[in-house]
């Protein structure tokens, strides 16, 4: 497997700060790739070399176009279901893959629009799974960061410090940064950056916020 990076200058991705984010990205088993509305493409990750058989790089330099690894029969569909995108922010398509050395297999695709027009592209051959596993992983996250805030809280009540304001100040970003990820689970949804619509958005929409 070849290891890729997206050029600083290239679209920025942020989650829980750039290094994290490029970490988790390049981590996650669906295939994500990022468009400008120029269809011209930003960023691969890795699991792009195990979706679709060729590899990020291949996908950035335009060598490989995704479209044609789709198979013959299910082109015309997903075209018309992608056209969609034009008046909807999100679609969601089936559709069979063959990859290069002519293997073939089903996948899932779901392509978001950002304000700014890029397209934020998902493939997996089992995303609704990816979705249960997350927002599971999330459920004992906040578990845990509830109990920390908790003892800080009290700790801080009995002995006043800048360092457990810290911790609970902390404490209330990532717990904050969970429940959205909770909310990206049930709704299948990805939020971006108010006035920064390339970066992606885990923080409690204010309207939300106590």
């Amino acid at each position: 497997m070849s290891e890729f990076q997206t050029p600083p200058h290239k679209t920025e991705i942020a989650l829980f700060g750039p290094e994290l984010a490029m970490e988790a990205l390049q981590a996650n088993p669906a295939a994500i790739v990022i468009l400008t509305a120029d269809a011209r493409p930003v960023f691969a990750n890795r699991a792009v070399e195990d979706i679709f058989g060729c590899t990020p790089e291949q996908v950035m330099n335009s060598e490989v176009a995704l479209h044609d690894l789709i198979h013959p029969q299910d082109q015309e569909r997903v075209q018309q279901e992608m056209a969609k995108l034009q008046t909807e922010k999100k679609v969601e398509v089936r559709y069979r893959v063959i990859k290069p050395d002519g293997t073939s297999g089903w996948v899932t695709e779901t392509r978001q629009l950002a304000e700014n027009g890029d397209i934020f592209m998902f493939i997996g051959d089992n995303l609704p799974v990816l979705g249960i596993v997350s927002g599971s992983v999330a459920h004992e996250l906040n578990n845990t960061l509830t109990s920390i805030g908790g003892y800080a809280e009290l700790a801080n009540f009995e002995h006043p410090s800048k360092d457990l304001d810290t911790v609970i100040q902390e404490t209330d970003k990532a717990t904050k940064a969970v429940a959205n990820l909770m909310q990206m689970k049930e709704t299948g949804q990805v939020r971006f950056v108010e006035g920064h619509p390339s970066i992606l958005d885990l923080k409690t929409p204010k309207a939300q916020e106590k």
